[in-house]
């Protein structure tokens, strides 16, 4: 029962606590600016005081910058939109107040591009706060609009109103008719030309002007040529032959005068605009070379959007002389309309003739490996290398267990020249001197033959292999294809471990070296690299440490016959060096050559004793005390 009070009691604390709540928040939304829970907003000016006083002293301010109600434009808190403004949009934030510039605006046929659409921006031409031009502006109009129309006045001949003020003729903002005019071009000229004068209508073959578009000859800003005529006008124009085209009848062919061009018609592959000069051309004068409507890359791409493509790098050809550097606009015998079909890329990319061309090159097949336009790729390459390689160059000969570091970067023109060059396999140059550019190889002064007459690729494969060091097979499978007389003509029972295990490396470098047989280190040293026993020690070793110590004085390197790899047997092997001469004859009693085994007595390498006699000897031996033993 206790409970049951306690909830009801609760209840009615939480539904009367939430009652004086709304009855407080009625009066909340009276002012933002009267702040909450008693504190009270600044001004904005309270920061950006210095701001406002520099900008309220010019002559024009805007409204409500005046009126200090910045939060009309910006809000107090932020948002994510820059300089926190009240609309993304810089044109919808103006178009709250300035009506007539927001949608009625695009309706219109000649909208200026700056203020077009929800993008269109104010604040290029028109300061936000206060400005000292009428309307806020930054600057003098002509000043503003040759911030982006830079070209317009560059010609050396300059019509006043232009240079004057362009709002002359145009509306900084957009009018029903194109290029933002405030009125016709008749209307616009005849304000200051009169076009009633008999002179005016005499220069002008007595046309009727309303009809025709002054800018058709002339240009409206400036130009090179004396009354602002058009960089290209037509030669009746010039001579004022206007009755040559327009007859009585109308206007004639243009065939009439250019005959020449009849010979167009007979050609296999015929431009289809030919049949209406003016789709390309204007008969009258245009600011572009051959009377063309349009600046060629732009008119040829208005029709071919789709391809060529003219985005990325852009060939240079096209920069300079433009689409009719290649192709013939009206006709051709040649596909695509080339002036010539298989010798176009060579008319300025001259062939070299080298030794060993690329297939591609060879057979001028250039658009296998080039875009003929433009490409996103350097050396307008259809596609990056290594990729564009691979289309013919199978990708598996350039993958596996050890790959050669310029192919797993993909720089395959780090060895190879992609057209033509003087060496097998187009490298960039000869195999030995290439491989040294990498691998920093000295100079031998007894060098292995492949590397002496430079044929790297005899042992080595140039991409990828299953082997360590690009190996194009087993090291020793390697060395037989030379040595055949090491596993062949050589016999022996006995074989050197190294040489049964076919680890030729182990004791031989693969390039040179000055010592005998290219032997990594003199025999000694080598030899004691595996038979440390032999040279360590401080026992005397005459044999080892004599002025031309040399294992294989005594012993194969590879295999033999004889037990430890010797070359002959005792005792014809010692008598090489010890002679059987009487003093060491008459030492050992009998002539040593009658001697069965030297070793019965001597150690071979090294020892305590003299004459490397065994450490422990017979003691009527030890005596020479022979006799005793031998009657």
């Amino acid at each position: 029962m206790k409970m049951k009070k306690a909830i009801i009691l609760l209840s009615l604390l939480v539904v009367g606590g939430t009652s004086l709540l709304v009855l407080s928040g009625i009066g909340e939304s009276a002012s933002r600016i009267g702040g909450r829970r008693g504190f009270t907003a600044k001004k904005c000016t309270d920061c950006h005081g210095s701001f406002y006083q520099r900008e309220i002293k010019k002559p024009v301010i805007h409204n409500p910058f005046k009126k200090e109600n910045c939060e009309a434009c910006h809000i107090r808190h932020g948002k994510i939109y820059v300089k926190s403004f009240v609309y993304r949009s810089e044109k919808l934030l103006c178009s709250q107040c300035h009506k007539n510039y927001g949608d009625d605006l695009d309706k219109k046929k000649g909208v200026h591009t700056l203020v077009k659409g929800l993008e269109g921006r104010c604040t290029p031409c028109h300061k936000p706060h206060s400005s000292e031009k009428k309307n806020l502006i930054e600057e003098d109009h002509t000043k503003i609009c040759l911030k982006c129309h830079k070209d317009v006045l560059k010609q050396n001949i300059v019509h006043n109103p232009a240079r004057e003020n362009c709002l002359t003729c145009h509306d900084p903002h957009g009018t029903d008719i194109p290029n933002s005019l405030k009125n016709t071009e008749y209307t616009l000229c005849t304000n200051c030309h009169k076009y009633d004068s008999p002179n005016f209508t005499k220069v002008h073959g007595g046309l009727d002007l309303k009809k025709i578009s002054c800018s058709n000859c002339h240009n409206p800003h400036s130009s090179e040529n004396n009354k602002l005529f058009r960089r290209t006008v037509h030669a009746p124009i010039v001579s004022g032959s206007c009755s040559s085209c327009h007859t009585e009848k109308g206007t004639t062919n243009c065939l009439s005068c250019h005959k020449e061009k009849e010979s167009w018609f007979k050609e296999k592959h015929i431009h289809k605009v030919v049949e209406n000069c003016q789709l390309c051309h204007d008969p009258h004068a245009t600011d572009y070379e051959s009377l063309l409507i349009e600046e060629e890359k732009k008119l040829c791409t208005s029709c071919h959007s789709e391809k060529p493509s003219l985005k990325g790098n852009l060939h240079s050809v096209i920069k300079s002389k433009g689409c009719k550097a290649c192709h013939n606009p009206h006709a051709s015998n040649h596909p695509n309309l080339l002036f010539t079909e298989k010798k176009i890329c060579v008319s300025c990319h001259l062939q070299k003739v080298e030794s060993f061309n690329h297939n591609p090159y060879e057979k001028e097949e250039c658009t296998k490996c080039h875009s003929i336009h433009a490409s996103q790729f350097d050396k307008l390459l259809n596609k990056p290398l290594p990729s564009i390689c691979f289309d013919c160059h199978r990708i598996d000969e350039f993958s596996n267990v050890y790959v050669h570091k310029p192919v797993t970067q993909g720089k395959c023109t780090s060895c190879h020249r992609t057209h033509t060059s003087n060496y097998k396999g187009l490298l960039i140059k000869d195999y030995k001197s290439l491989c040294k550019d990498c691998h920093k190889i000295d100079e031998l002064t007894a060098q292995h033959k492949p590397y002496r007459e430079k044929l790297c690729e005899s042992c080595h494969l140039p991409h990828a292999s299953r082997y360590a060091g690009l190996a194009i097979d087993k090291g020793e499978k390697i060395c037989i294809i030379c040595h055949k007389e090491v596993t062949g003509k050589e016999k022996g029972t006995f074989e050197h471990y190294p040489f049964t295990e076919k680890e030729c490396i182990n004791c031989h470098k693969s390039h040179g070296n000055k010592i005998k047989y290219y032997l990594k280190a003199t025999p000694n040293t080598l030899c004691s690299s595996c038979h440390m026993e032999v040279m360590q020690g401080k026992e005397k070793s005459p044999h080892v440490n004599s002025d031309n110590p040399n294992c294989i004085n005594c012993h194969k390197g590879h295999k033999s016959n004889n037990p430890f790899l010797l070359v002959a047997m005792e005792p014809a092997l010692c008598i090489n060096c010890h002679k059987p001469e009487e003093k060491i004859n008459k030492t050992h009693i009998i002539n040593i050559t009658r001697i069965k085994s030297c070793t019965n007595c001597h150690t071979p390498h090294k020892s305590n004793e003299k004459a490397l006699l065994m450490n422990i000897e017979h003691k009527p031996f030890k005596e020479r005390n022979c006799e005793v033993c031998h009657r």
